[in-house]
């Protein structure tokens, strides 16, 4: 059955495939399904309201008209429900339920009315202007959820929130116009209504409730508060997606047909971290099975829950990570999360369905995190690739009203032209990268990774793009190893010298960084001391310091706050350095694991096994003109 798999599939990939030449203005399943929840919530408030208006001494009545209001909720819910699902999108996952909504709802437009009714004298002019208070309460509340919710399901033509914001205005000036008048006409009775409260009040209160139910439908309440496994069976998923090179059947899978599985938390905040594994790659028989130079397999020993250093420690109160909403998005098939082709290598296929499961994980977050103010899209060694390539159905579609800044941590794309031209075909990248955009139209072949970082970036001028690297990144997984790989194709003996390419390969790197900076005025680049391989989960991001450099940390929060000290940064002395993990100085200078406390250890920066060799000549120096 597996011999001809991988052909029928690719018959199928090739129908799935949308042929656009931008994104759609079509709504995604999930918002209209929001939009129309939304609006029902906004019915049901104004309903609510609505009974206490014609009924405020008369509980049975008003609760009688709240319960029939309450079953229209619970059956428009299921309705919107329903047609999602046809769409294969699950949007009861996506929100509260109807029955929390009601209860939510319902108590924050009761305690509105008893606040608009405090004090009632029962003269008939008092109680019939708090009767059209509540009455205009009422008309708010639903104008400002019929308001978000059309927002949601237009965000790629209000991108910016204009529609929205003057939906809302109108809604207001409505409520105060009729508050007003109530209240003159109360005073012309010589009655003052209300007492006890004010227009502004009200309506801060009418916004309150409409932005709760706007955070229980576009927060999932439904996700872990801890990392949580999203664990995916074999088989066909139907992705409604429209976007340029949309996958629409999508079939996660690591590399060997073993079953995918990704990790998500929910946070505090409605911002969204996307972070994209690294573990190599792979593209022939040599590198994918006899040697096998890529993590094969998604398993619960990839989970972030493992990892509390760096970026990933969540209880750091630095770390400005640390109440995001995140999906870690694993990484098992050796392509960089870019891939869509059946590799049919001596020694075993290899499913380099990269984007398949970057596409799955995009598919969980937007119907789960709806629409995020902000979204910090990463990864690390392969990951970085994969961070950038699939950030731009992320900006371009999935959320186009959220701010992005966009971040490859250890992968900058020095790539030698002969490896690119044989190699980067075989991960079916011609039909997944997003060759609308200017610049990313020219053959894969020739189309270097500055020139795709420059396209995209000038592509999305509002978001904002980086790359991280320390000054050699060594070792042999680092970007030095895998480019004397590219220099050495075929001939494994010489891969494990991965220094000696050292000094070429930083020349070319800080060339790449240049040129990017200068063709994209929303780029920066940071190039730290040392030769570790990535940064994200080390401790010394919020420490170090190393040859004039600040800390990483910090540029991070200047790009993320538009500060004008977010610059590109480049060591001056970028001598090898050991810092600690854990214990009592995290992130500190250190010789030794003693240096470092209970429970730390010396992070020594990769080094050859024997001193010296190449441009590594011991001491922590490293000697490239």
């Amino acid at each position: 059955m597996k011999k001809f798999f991988p052909i029928a599939f690719a018959a199928a990939m090739a129908m799935t495939l949308t042929a656009f030449v931008g994104p759609s203005s079509a709504a995604y399943p999930v918002n209209s399904c929001v939009a129309k929840k939304m609006g029902a919530a906004g019915k049901f408030c104004a309903s609510v309201l609505g009974a206490w208006s014609k009924n405020a001494d008369d509980s049975v009545a008003r609760d009688a008209a709240i319960t029939k209001a309450a079953t229209k909720l619970d059956g428009s819910w299921t309705k919107s429900e329903t047609s999602a699902a046809k769409k294969n999108v699950d949007c009861a996952d996506t929100t509260a339920s109807s029955a929390d909504m009601r209860v939510s709802v319902e108590a924050a437009a009761a305690a509105l009315a008893a606040t608009v009714l405090d004090g009632v004298t029962g003269d008939k002019a008092d109680t019939g202007c708090r009767a059209k208070i509540n009455k205009a309460a009422a008309k708010l509340c639903q104008g400002l959820l019929k308001a978000e919710g059309k927002h949601i399901k237009a965000l790629i033509k209000d991108k910016d929130g204009t529609a929205l914001a003057a939906a809302v205005a109108k809604a207001e000036a409505k409520f105060t116009k009729l508050y007003d008048k109530s209240v003159a006409k109360a005073l012309g009775k010589g009655v003052t209504c209300p007492s006890t409260t004010d227009g502004s009040a009200i309506q801060s209160a009418a916004t309150a409730a409409s932005d709760e139910v706007v955070t229980d439908t576009t927060v999932s309440p439904n996700v872990a508060t801890d990392w949580t496994t999203i664990s995916v069976p074999l088989g066909y998923v139907e992705y409604p997606a429209k976007y340029p090179k949309a996958i629409t059947t999508l079939f996660p899978t690591c590399s060997r047909l073993t079953p995918y599985m990704f990790f998500v938390k929910k946070g505090t905040t409605n911002n969204l971290v996307m972070y994209y594994q690294g573990g190599g790659a792979c593209w022939d028989g040599l590198s994918c099975n006899t040697l096998g130079i890529f993590g094969a397999t998604a398993g619960e020993s990839d989970s972030p829950a493992l990892i509390d250093t760096g970026f990933a420690d969540g209880d750091n109160p630095d770390n400005p990570f640390k109440d995001w909403n995140q999906v870690f998005v694993t990484y098992c098939t050796g392509d960089v999360h870019w891939g869509d082709a059946f590799g049919g290598y001596s020694g075993g296929g290899i499913y380099h369905y990269g984007r398949h499961n970057a596409s799955l994980a995009e598919k969980w977050a937007r119907e789960h995190f709806v629409n995020p103010d902000r979204v910090f899209v990463t990864g690390s060694s392969a990951g970085s690739y994969g961070a950038i390539m699939n950030s731009v159905p992320l900006m371009e579609s999935v959320y186009p009203a959220s701010r992005f800044d966009v971040i490859g941590d250890g992968g900058n794309g020095v790539i030698t032209p002969e490896w690119q031209a044989t190699y980067f075909p075989n991960w079916g990248v011609d039909k997944t990268r997003p060759d609308h955009i200017p610049g990313l139209d020219a053959p894969l072949e020739t189309t270097s990774m500055a020139e795709t970082m420059i396209g995209i970036a000038n592509y999305f001028p509002s978001n904002r793009f980086a790359n991280y690297t320390t000054a050699y990144d060594g070792s042999g997984g680092g970007q030095s190893a895998f480019y004397q790989v590219m220099l050495n194709p075929g001939n494994p003996l010489a891969w494990t010298s991965w220094w000696e390419p050292t000094c070429t390969w930083n020349s070319q790197m800080k060339a790449m960084s240049e040129q990017i900076s200068t063709a994209a005025s929303n780029y920066r680049y940071y190039i730290g001391a040392g030769s570790r391989h990535t940064g994200w989960g080390s401790d010394k991001v919020y420490v170090d310091t190393s040859g004039g450099v600040p800390t990483l940390v910090d540029w991070v929060n200047d790009m993320m706050d538009d500060e004008p000290s977010w610059v590109d940064v480049e060591c001056t002395d970028c001598s090898l350095i050991a810092t600690c993990q854990g214990g009592d100085t995290p992130g500190g200078p250190c010789t030794v694991d003693g240096d470092c406390g209970v429970g730390g250890s010396c992070d020594d920066d990769p080094v050859p096994g024997s001193l010296p060799a190449g441009p590594y000549l011991g001491g922590g120096v490293v000697d490239c003109p």
